[in-house]
């Protein structure tokens, strides 16, 4: 037989299927997308956009990759230690490979954020900490290459079919999140909550060596797990030294990297918890492969995915954990009760770990993942189940409730502050911040904004306020088509319970959203969890009975087309039109380096951080983003006491107003009672006056008794 012979004959679909061609083929198709992404507005060139977005996730954000690659390891060490389980819960052995990734950034999310409680957060233990799980990593790869080749291709494969559908969105997300904190997106008016909280809290828990909350900043008292691996990369990056904004401030940079792979790791949960679903529906291979394709898929095109995955935000660590939650649940209950309550406990763990990450996840993934357990579990297992995972979900949280009950006697402040207290604040205050979080509107009032447009906000307002439910379009089809799957799914027999159960999960977490928020459309992300199984299941159950898969497939790539269509519009309108100005530029540019005293005439934050004393302390009025500022500052957030009504006390040597932030709170009905315009003029009296940026409505004071001889 001629060398040779026994070889199939190439074809293109190998292209997809082959390993060693596929994930060539998948890389090419990344960076070309990449830096067609990188160069809309006109500012780049395509190649130097692609390398600029490379060069950020790598010189920057290695140590966010480290973290993940730790997080992993922690994951399927998890996975390999539960071998035991095998025997006490026949599947939980199994479903914990399929989902390592969130189980290990569960693990490795509460760990960091029981250090930082316990005021063992320091470099050295961050390192140690992800040594391990790198460690647990290379062991499981180790172990992989000493498999037969056959073993070891199974192990590896093509890439699966939602790296390729969400490959539109996979590019716009590297790109984004490959800018400095402070420019995307519009929705999220500049990342103003990551100025203000989200990387400005992780700067101070490194200043300060311990990530316990302050007072002058009441998102310190939210769980933060998110925050804190923030705080764990700044570690990492070199903040060792006290200085977060070491090294041009590439940490900062890092957090975005930190996210972005997230949400990369969210989107495969939601597709394996899919293709769990498909197959307890009755989906058939063919059917089961695509539903977990267009679910990841339609997860990374969808715009509201990759606005919040490349900022410093948290809401994908839910959408991960969240997923890992629900797909432990969906497995049919055994004959024995300690298995039930074995999987109930994991379950509630998990959705406890998520709520560290942010608290609505309480309601948001714990009913969800609730209503799947118990739809899996048989009926004289309900107690014990819910019993355990009450108890493992109390003891994750523990960690956190523990720590403000004794801080502030209310163990969920700034929560439910009318029924545990309010803590340090004034009545005054607490009042404020609950009006301000909630919908005072009637019940009609809330489903027509769950709807339609916001009859009280101008059109030419912000698309987010004025469309603050499922029609935003950073949505765009993501609910109309989940509801079309949920129905797809009841119309047939076999899937009938799954798209009941659907059903049942997203009326609760839209109920959730109804009464328990503020309405914004943002905080539907973790809707993310329904709306991906629902789509990807409700397309495999179309398959049944078709001869050939093409229409479906069509509809699937029609549906991820629009989704990546109104993506890459979104993101093209960002930045005046040209999102893409800052692409690649450290964070160290917002700090006004390199400095010119031309860029201190424009930039308070620059002309601070070159022409004051490298010793001042700057008190900041009605600005609550410092995160920029390398000088010592006194801040706090609108909800908090204003720091210049205690000017004495905290002895400033400058004052930094910034009348058109306190206007706009203002307006808002935001401001402290005792900040008043004339409280504040009968202050600034005893100043003397160093410069001001009237363009902007900023101003600079200097203290007289601080000033130096």
């Amino acid at each position: 037989m001629p060398s040779g012979a026994h070889k199939k004959p190439f074809r293109w679909t190998d292209v997809f299927v082959r390993p060693s061609l596929a994930w060539p083929v998948w890389a090419i198709a990344c960076a070309a997308l990449t830096a067609s992404a990188g160069s809309i507005g006109g500012t780049l060139d395509p190649l130097t956009a692609l390398l600029l977005t490379i060069d950020t996730h790598v010189q920057a954000g290695w140590p966010a990759v480290l973290l993940l690659l730790a997080a992993i390891g922690f994951g399927r060490g998890i996975w390999r230690g539960a071998v035991l389980s095998r025997g006490l819960c026949p599947g939980l052995y199994s479903d914990l490979r399929s989902v390592s990734p969130a189980v290990g950034v569960a693990m490795m999310l509460f760990v960091i954020v029981t250090l930082g409680t316990a005021g063992l957060f320091s470099p050295a233990l961050v390192w140690v900490l992800v040594a391990l799980g790198l460690s647990v990593l290379i062991a499981d790869v180790a172990h992989l290459v000493r498999q037969p080749p056959a073993a070891r291709r199974r192990a590896l494969g093509p890439p699966p079919g939602w790296l390729w559908v969400g490959l539109p969105g996979i590019a716009v997300l590297l790109v984004a999140a490959a800018s400095p904190p402070g420019v995307l997106w519009a929705s999220e008016y500049a990342g103003y909550d990551v100025l203000s909280y989200h990387l400005q809290l992780p700067k101070e828990w490194v200043e300060l060596g311990h990530t316990s909350p302050v007072e002058h900043n009441v998102y310190s008292f939210l769980p933060g797990a998110i925050e804190q691996g923030y705080a764990a990369v700044l570690l990492l990056r070199g903040a060792s030294s006290g200085d977060p904004l070491a090294g041009g401030g590439a940490g900062l940079a890092a957090a975005h990297t930190l996210h972005a792979g997230i949400t990369i790791l969210a989107a495969g949960a939601v597709s394996v918890l899919t293709r769990r679903l498909a197959i307890a529906g009755g989906v058939d291979r063919r059917g089961v492969s695509i539903a977990g394709a267009f679910a990841g898929g339609v997860t990374l095109c969808t715009p509201w995915t990759i606005v919040v995955g490349s900022l410093a935000y948290n809401e994908m660590g839910v959408v991960l954990i969240g997923a890992g939650s629900m797909l432990i649940a969906c497995r049919r209950g055994s004959d024995r009760s300690h298995a039930a309550a074995l999987r109930a406990a994991v379950v509630g763990g998990l959705v406890a770990a998520a709520c560290l990450v942010k608290p609505t996840a309480l309601l948001f993934v714990g009913a969800p993942a609730g209503v799947l357990l118990l739809r899996f579990g048989r009926l004289r297992h309900w107690p014990a189940m819910i019993a355990a995972g009450s108890l493992a979900g109390a003891v994750v949280l523990a960690v956190w409730l523990a720590r403000n009950g004794l801080m502030t006697g209310n163990p969920v402040f700034p929560l439910a502050t009318g029924v545990f207290g309010s803590g340090h604040w004034t009545a005054e205050q607490a009042g404020r911040f609950a009006a301000a979080h909630a919908f005072d509107g009637s019940i009609v009032d809330r489903l027509r904004l769950l709807v339609f447009a916001d009859p009280t906000v101008a059109q030419g307002a912000n698309g987010v306020a004025r469309y603050r439910g499922t029609s935003n379009t950073q949505w765009l089809l993501a609910f109309p088509a989940g509801v079309a799957g949920i129905i797809a799914l009841i119309a047939a027999r076999r899937s009938r319970a799954i798209g009941v159960g659907l059903g049942m999960c997203m009326s609760a977490q839209l109920v959730a959203w109804l009464a328990f928020t503020h309405l914004q459309s943002r905080f539907l992300v973790p809707c993310l969890l329904v709306l991906g199984p629902s789509i990807g299941s409700g397309l495999g159950i179309a398959t049944r009975g078709v001869r050939s898969s093409f229409v479906v497939i069509g509809v699937g790539v029609m549906l991820c087309l629009l989704q990546s269509g109104a993506l890459w519009a979104v993101y093209s309108e960002q930045a005046g039109g040209e999102p893409n100005r800052a692409l690649g530029a450290p964070p160290a540019v917002f700090m006004g380096e390199p400095y010119s005293i031309d860029l201190g005439r424009v930039s308070p934050i620059a002309y601070i951080n070159h022409e004051t004393p490298s010793d001042a302390t700057v008190l900041l009025v009605g600005d609550a983003t410092p995160l920029y500022i390398r000088r010592r500052t006194v801040y706090a957030t609108v909800w908090d006491r204003p720091p210049i009504l205690d000017l004495a006390a905290h002895r400033p040597v400058f004052v930094l107003i910034n009348d058109a932030e306190l206007a706009r709170l203002r307006n808002s009905g935001y401001l402290h009672e005792e900040l008043t315009g004339e409280s504040l003029d009968k202050i600034v009296r005893t100043l003397r006056p160093v410069r001001a940026w009237p363009e902007i409505g900023v101003r600079l004071y200097r203290v007289p008794s601080q000033e130096t001889p």
